[in-house]
């Protein structure tokens, strides 16, 4: 992929190393995961069924009460819960609504919240493969009109980005190059901090971080661009400021926690147990029902609260 322009100083980030229509590479979300200093984009690996405003994706949508952030401004682009929190509304959206606002040239909507997709709706989206090995601790789904931004922020859990509709652009920084910046007084010491409050400025990612520029105007980063069907690799502690651009978008976020082996119980042999008796049985019975429970308290959805788009 080639430079951002002929004098930007902002490369593309890398494409992960598997082949185009396929999910993300185990072997390359575990490293990013284990060296958190930059992403990686996994080329149309969403299945078609899962894109589109009336796809899979879409339709978990409308199972869940989401939150909706109207327009406030025109010049308004940046995200803020803080310039926002007066106009928030809390619906469960029908597809007819999304494709309205697919329609809509209302600048500078958000829509976002968790959903609730089962097993073989992962399965569908992750592979056979990536979904054994992940342990998925949220889903949820972002929306946004054209221009709309997320400003810069890290977040403390890895996820996949998988983009459904439109085009999402990611500004990532990793955080030693955030530090820097701070410590040069382009960026204010607060983004260590993790939120987005305290780098909210409004305008396209070019004006924000200067990536057409000769050098960068606060940060060094990446721009990873995501395309319908395109998945990014986000690893926990990146630092991102994401912009939908080319109109309006939607993308699911999965998060999750890489599974220990170590952790696995062997396999149980139902017979030989059945034979040991009741107590062994009684002790086999309510291990699973802890290991259920603990199952079912991971899945639960992240709160709202969380940033990442």
């Amino acid at each position: 992929m080639a430079a951002l322009t002929k004098n930007g100083w902002c490369e593309p980030t890398r494409d992960d190393e598997t082949t185009s229509g396929e999910p993300p590479a185990v072997g390359l979300v575990e490293a990013l995961v284990n060296a958190p200093a930059r992403g990686a984009v996994a080329r149309q690996a969403l299945p078609a069924t899962a894109r589109t405003w009336t796809g899979a994706v879409a339709r978990a949508a409308t199972r869940k009460i989401l939150t909706f952030y109207p327009s406030t401004s025109d010049s308004m682009t940046a995200f803020s819960r803080q310039k926002c929190h007066e106009t928030r509304a809390a619906i469960k959206p029908s597809l007819p609504f999304l494709e309205w606002l697919a329609s809509s040239s209302s600048p500078g909507w958000q829509l976002r919240g968790d959903l609730d997709l089962g097993d073989e709706e992962l399965g569908a989206i992750l592979g056979e493969e990536l979904r054994r090995k992940l342990r998925v601790t949220s889903t949820s789904l972002w929306s946004g009109s054209g221009g709309s931004r997320t400003p810069l922020h890290r977040d403390d859990v890895s996820a996949l980005v998988f983009q459904c509709v439109g085009r999402k652009r990611f500004f990532l920084v990793a955080e030693k190059d955030v530090e820097e910046a701070v410590a040069k007084g382009k960026l204010p010491s607060a983004v260590l901090e993790g939120g987005s409050e305290s780098h909210c400025q409004d305008g396209s990612l070019e004006d924000v971080f200067g990536l057409h520029e000769a050098e960068p105007t606060s940060a060094r980063g990446e721009l990873a661009v995501l395309d319908e069907g395109d998945c990014l690799v986000l690893p926990a502690g990146l630092y991102h400021d994401v912009e939908s651009s080319d109109g309006p978008s939607m993308s699911l976020t999965i998060r999750f926690e890489i599974i220990d082996e170590a952790e696995e119980e062997p396999a149980i042999d139902l017979k030989k147990l059945s034979m040991a008796g009741n107590s062994d049985l009684k002790k086999f019975m309510m291990r699973l029902a802890l290991k259920k429970a603990m199952a079912a308290k991971r899945q639960e959805p992240a709160p709202v609260e969380i940033e990442t788009r």
